[in-house]
């Protein structure tokens, strides 16, 4: 059993930082092309290559064998020399590439941060209500949302029906809205 939480221990992370590292590495890279920089190759994973996706206006896009990890590489990177590299390119181009993977993290993740508020937070709704049913006679509707159950937060299916049953068939006060 321990084996198997380190599997999904594992599978967990590499899901949880792939898309992190992809759009890390894309913002490096959508940076460049809008500098004129030129990118030779955008790789998902660390070297070895284990094969070429797409060639498209001059940039490989690898996958590599070592599933951990991401990058960009620009060409010129190291030398002023060569025409639309990036150490040729200006300090302010530079400064761009280089904040542009910390920039696309964070407007990813004020894009989530966004998208929760307006999902709102988990609500646990009557699906239905069975004729005659003490529901029934509390006045429940399908599409009621549960609120509060005895003064209690309703935060999942088991604070509202917990305090049911611990009240053995005795009225609990409920704060739904409708």
């Amino acid at each position: 059993m321990a084996f198997e939480n380190t599997l999904w221990a594992i599978g967990g992370f590499f899901i949880v930082l792939t898309p992190i590292v992809l759009i890390h590495e894309l913002g490096h890279f959508i940076a460049a092309r809008l500098s004129n920089i030129r990118v030779e190759e955008f790789g998902f994973g660390l070297p070895p290559r284990a094969a070429v996706i797409a060639k498209r206006k001059g940039t490989l896009f690898t996958l590599n064998w070592i599933p951990l990890g991401g990058f960009v590489r620009p060409a010129g990177e190291d030398d002023p020399n060569v025409a639309g590299g990036l150490a040729a390119a200006s300090k302010r181009a530079r400064f761009f590439v280089l904040i542009a993977g910390a920039g696309a993290n964070f407007i990813m993740a004020f894009l989530i941060w966004w998208g929760a508020y307006l999902i709102g937070p988990p609500a646990v709704a009557v699906g239905g209500v069975d004729p005659g049913s003490p529901a029934e006679a509390a006045g429940l509707q399908a599409g009621d949302f549960f609120i509060e159950v005895d003064g209690q937060a309703a935060l999942n299916s088991s604070s509202i029906a917990n305090p049911m049953y611990e009240n053995g068939g005795q009225p609990v006060e409920l704060v739904v809205k409708r």
